[in-house]
């Protein structure tokens, strides 16, 4: 059995936080990973997401049109109409081939389905080629049409995320929101309102906002 590589990447929060006093509303991100656009500086960074999800879109077409057009190839040349699938080692129709232009391995559609969901349980932020001699990575475009939606939604998020510095993110502090902030770069600010849920918090505490006392204050207030 072939062994499936894993590459795992932790992630951390940054001490960055996104300032905005009158939130405008969001708009949502061109992309599959639905995100909410709510400053110049999210929208650059949306931007390099739909850029990356485009790319991948204009390099790959969908799953099943690999499949079929590869497939006509192939029976109007004689050649065999089955394949044998690298993972589970069964002789499968070639309509259920799961075969990108990034490397030659074969596998079948199932089998690449339950193992890009298995690395997205276990939050595996790059999910590469099971072959272990091959790196290639694969990406949302390559499972739109096998994946559960919000599957594929999660991981754009994922991926969307991973192209902001950990050092300019930090989360909404209500659990119930937690949406990624971005630090704009301006000055210190401790009260900020959420652009998804508009909720004030302290950007340098990180806690929903603590009133008139200073950030000192609370501070001795939760040691005492």
């Amino acid at each position: 059995m072939i062994k499936i590589a894993v590459a795992a990447t932790a992630a951390a929060l940054g001490l960055a936080y996104l300032a905005l006093t009158k939130p405008r509303p969001p708009n949502v991100c061109g992309s599959p990973c639905g995100l909410p656009v709510t400053s110049p500086r999210v929208k650059l960074r949306h931007a390099k997401c739909r850029v990356l999800y485009s790319a991948a879109a204009e390099e790959t077409p969908s799953l099943h049109r690999v499949a079929n057009s590869n497939t006509k190839t192939k029976e109007s040349s004689g050649e065999p109409s089955k394949f044998i699938c690298a993972i589970c080692f069964d002789e499968k129709p070639m309509p259920d081939r799961f075969k990108y232009s990034e490397c030659n391995h074969i596998f079948c559609v199932p089998c690449m389905t339950k193992y890009a969901a298995t690395q997205m349980h276990q939050n595996i932020l790059k999910i590469i080629c099971p072959n272990p001699n091959c790196s290639s990575e694969l990406k949302p475009i390559h499972f739109q049409t096998s994946l559960p939606l919000e599957v594929i939604d999660r991981w754009e998020t994922v991926r969307c995320e991973s192209l902001i510095a950990e050092s300019q993110k930090t989360y909404c502090p209500f659990k119930d929101c937690s949406v990624l902030l971005v630090d704009d770069g301006g000055e210190v600010v401790t009260s900020a309102e959420c652009p998804s849920c508009h909720r004030l918090f302290c950007a340098q505490c990180r806690v929903p906002w603590h009133g008139m006392m200073t950030c000192q204050e609370y501070q001795n207030s939760k040691r005492s």
